[in-house]
């Protein structure tokens, strides 16, 4: 089986900047080198050798696995460049998806707590809205903290659904350059079409609450 995803900044926005609408970010300069990227897509390949969810992000699996990054910042900014830099990687095997992020920051600054799960809104946190149909009817969301703490919901049209859970595997770490997570989603606990080869949309978003320096 092979996986496609999509990554429709189109169609998703709209969900990308309610979540992310209560998010305070650092103020940074204009850069007019910086060029957001409109409707990317990625081909994700499975993963060349087994991973371990640690948190390291050490494991073979992750050689070659499919790369996002070029994040844009929407909130406060409008489709600017982001005060730190994000990458994400998506992957599967045989049983599960696999997504990580390596998240640029310094440490110091860095909230975290090994709060209650779903309880990590005030901490750093990174996370995708899964929309396995491809039609923005419904997807999933999952969120990590740096601790690996976890959140996750159902989304659809008219809110989302916080008593919705799904059993995953995650795992954080903070590090000398910020932080790092991984997350394994058991395809036997989602929903997405018989077919062969998925065509999937996926927004990855990160949560960079900090004091702003805006007047």
């Amino acid at each position: 089986m092979s996986f496609k995803t999509t990554h429709n900044a189109a169609r998703l926005t709209w969900l990308l900047s309610f979540v992310l609408f209560a998010v305070i970010a650092q103020a940074v300069q204009a850069d007019d080198t910086f060029v957001p990227v409109y409707h990317p897509s990625m081909n994700v390949t499975k993963a060349a050798g087994d991973i371990s969810i640690d948190g390291k992000l050490d494991d073979p699996g992750w050689q070659g696995a499919a790369r996002a990054d070029n994040f844009a910042e929407h909130n406060p900014g409008d489709q600017t460049k982001p005060p730190v830099e994000t990458i994400a990687y998506i992957t599967y095997d045989d049983g599960n998806l696999y997504v990580s992020f390596i998240c640029y920051d310094d440490p110091s600054t860095i909230r975290a707590s090994l709060c209650e799960r779903g309880r990590l809104w005030n901490d750093d946190n990174v996370g995708f809205f899964l929309d396995t149909y491809g039609d923005a009817a419904w997807a999933y969301t999952l969120n990590v903290n740096p601790y690996g703490v976890q959140a996750d919901a159902m989304w659809t049209p008219t809110g989302q659904d916080g008593g919705f859970d799904l059993i995953w595997e995650s795992a954080g770490m903070i590090t000398d350059s910020g932080y790092q997570v991984e997350m394994a989603i058991p395809f036997a606990a989602l929903r997405f079409p018989n077919k062969d080869i998925q065509t999937w949309r996926v927004d990855f978003w990160r949560n960079h609450p900090r004091e702003s320096n805006r007047g």
